[in-house]
């Protein structure tokens, strides 16, 4: 038996493995642009200016497991190898619930109903301490606003870019690994 081409690995990508690889790569990204308020905060991290990008790296990444994943040689146990990756995955989840814990605020806005999630720093500027010595971190993005420009007055540049990196990488951490099994499942079904 010949070995398969890549050509017969993406065809085979329309079976039940395939569809899942393809959900793990596109549901968050796509959620996050369709849907407002907690479904887009829970379905990709907040990223203010950079969410676009985000989105953008995660189907490039996702599409790029699926190349590896033609690569594999079954050498490894396959069991062994997907309770390694899904073992990483469920690290990469944890690491995400304590950052969005920790980072990413809910800001009421009475006025439409509705809500705003967005990813602060973990260091006040001076400007905040000066001005909003006792307000929650909620509290003054009610005051002052949600845009990136206000959420860097409050908070260093840093503390915010270093926030929102933790959340992309183990939001990553948890998605990506799961594309990357599928796209071996399709592989060692060929």
């Amino acid at each position: 038996m010949p070995a398969p081409t890549l050509i017969d690995y993406y065809k085979k990508f329309k079976s039940l493995y395939g569809a899942l690889a393809g959900i793990f790569t596109l549901a968050g990204p796509l959620a996050s642009i369709i849907f407002s308020g907690a479904i887009e905060a829970y379905a990709f991290p907040p990223l203010g200016n950079t969410a676009t990008i985000g989105r953008l790296g995660i189907l490039v990444l996702g599409g790029a497991l699926t190349f590896i994943a033609f690569w594999d040689t079954p050498r490894v146990n396959p069991f062994k190898k997907f309770l390694i990756i899904g073992g990483c995955a469920f690290l990469s989840l944890v690491c995400y619930m304590v950052a969005f814990a920790h980072f990413v605020k809910r800001v009421d806005i009475p006025a439409s109903e509705s809500s705003v999630f967005v990813t602060v720093g973990y260091e006040k500027t001076e400007f905040a301490i000066k001005n909003f010595p006792s307000e929650t971190d909620s509290e003054m993005l009610t005051y002052r606003s949600t845009d990136d420009e206000q959420i860097e007055k409050l908070w260093t540049p840093r503390s915010v870019d270093i926030a929102r990196t933790l959340l992309f990488f183990s939001y990553s951490g948890f998605i990506l690994p799961f594309v990357l099994i599928f796209s071996l499942g399709v592989r060692y079904e060929l």
